[in-house]
This record gives C-alpha cells, sequence and structure tokens, in this order.
C-alpha cells in the first residue's frame, strides 16, 4: 500500500495498518509495512528537520523534530 502524505506514518499510517489488518495481513506484516516509512522518510529526513525546527513550537528541538518524523 502506498499513501502520497506529508510523513505518513501517524493517521495515515494507523488507517493502513487497520486497512491491512482487515485484509487478513498479519500483524508482523503490518508491522513490517509500518517500519518502511524510515526508509521512505530517509532522504528527505534532513530537509523535513530544518522545516520543522523553523516552526516556533519545535525551534531548538531537534529530538523532538526527529521524533515526529521517526516511525520506530
Amino acid at each position: 500500500m502506498i499513501i502520497h502524505c506529508t510523513a505518513g506514518k501517524d493517521r495515515t499510517g494507523v488507517i493502513c495498518a487497520l486497512i491491512l489488518s482487515l485484509c487478513g495481513v498479519s500483524d508482523d506484516g503490518v508491522a513490517y509495512e509500518y517500519s518502511l516509512t524510515e526508509q521512505g522518510l530517509a532522504e528527505f529526513k534532513e530537509t523535513l528537520v530544518a522545516h520543522l525546527l523553523a516552526h516556533p513550537a519545535l525551534e531548538k528541538n531537534e529530538k523532538g523534530a526527529l521524533n515526529m518524523i521517526s516511525a520506530r
């Protein structure tokens, strides 16, 4: 399943996980699909973090910005 979204891991990721589960995909399969978010965002990570750090709510909080775009 491919969904084009800014990060695709929060609301979109949960909806996709539910859909995959309803389609009979195993929990391990769903978790694997979700983990692909890390790979998909890897080349954009630096740009996304810079963008997030420009927002007053995350200014000087690189750890918070990295947490927002990670999918552990």
